[in-house]
C-alpha cells in the first residue's frame, strides 16, 4: 500500500479546510437570508390585513367597496391569497395566484423553503363583525431573490476559497522546500559533504533546522578528529619517526605491487647502508645522531622529484632504499645523489663516512627476495670498495642497454628494421572459459632476452620512435589475424 506523504497530508488538511469552510459559510448565509426573506414576508402580510380589514370596516363592510379595495392591493402588491371571509365562514371576497414566478431552479425551493404564515385582520361593521382579511403573501420573488443572492454569495466564496487556496499553496511549497533542504542535508552527509542549511523563520522548522546543523556540524568534528587519528596512525604504521621515510613494511608491500605492475614502466632500486652507524651514534649521541638521519631521509625525499611513482624507505637503523623510474636512474644522477649523501654523513661526523649504495633493475619474474639477493650482494661489494662506489647488481648480460638516448635510438631502429620485436599473446577468457580475444603487449628482443614494453617503451618516447613501435604492432597484429581466421581478436597495448 503507498504511503501517503506528509505533504499530500498538508494538502488535504488545506483542501478539506477551505471547502468545509466555504460550504459552512455559503450555508449559514442561505439560511440566514431565508429566514430573514420570510419574516420579511409574514410583514407585509400582516401589514396588507391590517390595512385592508381598516379600510373595510371605515366603509361599514361594503361588499362593493370590500371587493375594490381587495383587487386593488392584490394587482398592485405580491401577494398569492386575498380573501375576506363573512363571519358564517364562507368567503365573501377571495383572490388566489395560481402562478408561482422568480426564476429559482425546483431543488433550491425545496432545499431552501419559504412558508410564510399567513395575516389575518378583523372587520367589523359598526358593534358587529362582518368577518376577517387573510393575507398570504407570494414567495417567488422572495425565490429570486434568495437565488440571487446565494449565487453571488457563491462567487465570493469560491474567490475567497480560491485566495485562501493559493496562500495555502504558498505556505505547503515552503514547507515542502524546507524539508527537501533537510533531506539534501542528509544524503549529503551519506556522501561525506557537510553542508549547513538557513534557519526558515518558523520556530518548528527553526529548531529542526539548528538541530540539523549542530549534528551536521558535530559529525563533521568527529570525521576530522577521526581521519586526523587515522593519519596519525597510519603515519605511525607506515613511517619511520625519526625520518619521515616509509618503514620496511610499507616499502616491501609498494615493492610487490610495483612487481606486478611490470607493463607500466621499468624501475631501479637502490639500496644504501650507513656505515657503522653504531659507531657515530656513541660519539655524537642519541639528538645528533637523530638530526642526521632526519636530514638523510629528507634528501631522500627530495630525490623523488625524479619521478611521480618514486618512493623512499628506512628499511633497518642504517639500510635505506629508493625506487626510481628506469629512465631517471641514470648513472650521473645517481652518483650526485650518493655524493651529496656522503657529504651530508660527513659533515656531522667531522671526517668521512662510509656509505655503501647498490642499485639493481626489476625485471621479469623477479620477487622481492630474488631483487634484496641481487642487491646485498652488490653492496658487500660496494663496502668493500670503500664506500665510494655505486655497484650494478647482477652480470650485464642480463641488464638492458645503458639508458641513453643515442644507444636506444640505434637499437630501436635495428628492431624497427629487422625482427627485433614481437607481440607476446595472453588469452582473454570469461567465467566459462570461453575466449574473448588475446592481449598481445609488445616486445623488443636483447640478446637472447625479450625486454617488455615498460623498460623501452620511455626511451621510445624520449627518441620519439613511438609511432613506429604501434604501427609494427599493429601491422603484426593484423598479420596474425589473417593468418589465423578462427582467432576471436588481438588486443594491442598502443603507446
Amino acid at each position: 500500500m503507498k504511503r501517503v506523504s506528509l505533504i499530500q497530508q498538508l494538502w488535504f488538511l488545506v483542501v478539506a479546510a477551505v471547502v468545509l469552510a466555504a460550504a459552512g459559510s455559503l450555508t449559514a448565509n442561505l439560511f440566514n437570508a431565508r429566514n430573514y426573506l420570510q419574516q420579511q414576508l409574514a410583514a407585509q402580510s400582516a401589514d396588507a390585513a391590517n390595512s385592508l380589514a381598516l379600510l373595510i370596516t371605515q366603509n361599514q363592510a361594503d361588499p362593493a367597496m370590500g371587493e375594490t379595495l381587495i383587487n386593488a392591493a392584490f394587482d398592485q402588491g405580491h401577494f398569492r391569497r386575498i380573501s375576506w371571509v363573512g363571519a358564517d365562514g364562507k368567503p365573501r371576497v377571495q383572490r388566489v395566484n395560481a402562478y408561482q414566478s422568480g426564476s429559482a431552479p425546483a431543488w433550491f425551493r425545496d432545499i431552501f423553503t419559504l412558508a410564510p404564515t399567513p395575516a389575518r385582520a378583523m372587520v367589523s361593521s359598526g358593534w358587529m363583525q362582518a368577518g376577517t382579511i387573510e393575507v398570504e403573501s407570494e414567495a417567488g420573488y422572495a425565490y429570486a431573490s434568495l437565488w440571487e443572492g446565494a449565487l453571488q454569495v457563491s462567487f465570493w466564496v469560491l474567490i475567497a476559497g480560491l485566495v485562501v487556496g493559493a496562500i495555502g499553496s504558498f505556505g505547503v511549497n515552503t514547507i515542502r522546500k524546507q524539508l527537501l533542504g533537510v533531506v539534501n542535508q542528509a544524503k549529503a552527509i551519506t556522501q561525506r559533504r557537510f553542508i549547513t542549511i538557513p534557519e526558515p523563520p518558523g520556530p518548528e522548522m527553526g529548531r529542526l533546522a539548528q538541530a540539523m546543523n549542530a549534528m551536521v556540524t558535530r559529525v563533521k568534528m568527529m570525521f576530522e578528529e577521526e581521519a586526523a587519528r587515522l593519519e596519525v596512525l597510519r603515519r605511525q604504521v607506515n613511517f619511520d619517526s625519526v625520518t619521515g621515510l616509509a618503514n620496511r613494511q610499507f616499502f616491501m608491500g609498494r615493492l610487490g605491487a610495483d612487481l606486478q605492475e611490470r607493463e607500466d614502466e621499468s624501475r631501479v632500486l637502490l639500496l644504501m647502508r650507513i656505515e657503522a652507524l653504531a659507531d657515530i651514534n656513541s660519539k655524537l649521541g642519541r639528538p645528533l645522531t637523530d638530526e642526521m638521519l632526519g636530514q638523510f631521509g629528507a634528501v631522500l625525499r627530495d630525490a623523488q622529484r625524479f619521478g611521480v611513482d618514486s618512493q623512499a624507505a628506512r628499511l633497518n637503523g642504517a639500510d635505506f632504499a629508493l625506487l626510481l623510474p628506469a629512465s631517471q636512474a641514470e648513472a650521473a644522477s645517481l652518483q650526485q645523489l650518493h655524493d651529496e649523501l656522503h657529504a651530508l654523513l660527513s659533515s656531522f661526523a667531522a671526517q668521512p663516512v662510509a656509505l655503501a649504495m647498490a642499485a639493481t633493475d626489476l625485471r621479469d619474474g623477479d620477487t622481492v627476495r630474488d631483487i634484496m639477493s641481487r642487491l646485498d650482494q652488490a653492496l658487500a661489494q660496494s663496502e668493500f670498495g670503500a664506500g665510494v662506489r655505486i655497484e650494478l647488481a647482477g652480470s650485464n648480460v642480463d641488464k638492458p642497454p645503458a639508458p641513453t638516448a643515442e644507444v636506444w635510438g640505434g637499437i630501436l631502429d635495428q628492431a624497427l628494421q629487422g625482427d627485433g620485436l614481437r607481440l607476446v599473446r595472453f588469452a582473454v577468457r570469461d567465467r566459462q572459459g570461453a575466449l574473448l580475444h588475446e592481449e598481445a603487449p609488445l616486445r623488443l628482443r636483447q640478446g637472447e632476452a625479450w625486454l617488455p614494453a615498460g623498460q623501452f617503451m620511455p626511451m621510445a618516447i624520449r627518441t620519439r620512435r613511438v609511432a613506429g613501435l604501434d604501427l609494427a604492432a599493429v601491422a603484426m597484429a593484423l598479420r596474425q589475424l589473417a593468418a589465423e581466421p578462427d582467432c576471436p581478436g588481438i588486443a594491442v597495448n598502443l603507446a
